[in-house]
């Protein structure tokens, strides 16, 4: 497992205890996962064909893609219950970092819609299939496509974990003296 990625989703995790405490752990756990998925995804990716076409390597890949949905279903929760909470108190974000959650949040939910709805997601219902339909990247593990368009559950965790970066160094917007 990558000790300094999951060090990274850990110290990332506290910054979103200015919207919720629990979303600590939450947060640490997806990161935890991910490093996992992530550690798989370079094993499988690193076998000979003949050593992947096995009954218990399909079993493990099996278990990986499944996973690998679960975790961007639970991730694209935190997201949007941070988006929530940030929309609802804006004395806690500047809007740079409210608009880089809603993008984070737009990313995920482009997959997380034909991935639990089996429909395209609204924005992308012109180009997208309704279906995501999965895949193995290089370098990048298992992802999805919509369309035309691929989505790896590495780029949306690292996309996840650059939104922990900028929302650890936010500070609050200046309030204005009243007096």
């Amino acid at each position: 497992m990558d000790e300094a990625r999951n060090q990274r989703w850990v110290g990332g995790s506290f910054a979103l205890a200015m919207f919720e405490k629990f979303m600590v752990p939450v947060a640490q756990q997806l990161g935890r996962l991910d490093c996992q998925l992530l550690a798989e995804d370079q094993r499988y990716m690193a076998l000979s064909q003949d050593n992947r076409e096995t009954i218990e390597e399909a079993i493990r890949f099996d278990h990986q893609l499944t996973m690998s949905y679960l975790w961007v279903l639970g991730a694209y929760e935190l997201v949007r219950t941070v988006d929530q909470r940030a929309r609802d108190n804006l004395a806690l974000l500047g809007s740079d970092q409210r608009d880089a959650i809603t993008q984070v949040k737009q990313r995920f939910a482009r997959l997380r819609v034909p991935l639990a709805k089996m429909e395209p997601a609204a924005a992308f219902r012109d180009t997208d299939t309704a279906i995501a339909y999965s895949a193995l990247v290089r370098d990048h593990g298992i992802g999805w496509l919509i369309g035309s368009t691929g989505i790896t559950r590495k780029e949306l965790a690292d996309d996840l974990l650059a939104l922990l970066d900028k929302l650890r160094g936010a500070t609050p917007p200046a309030v204005p003296d009243a007096g």
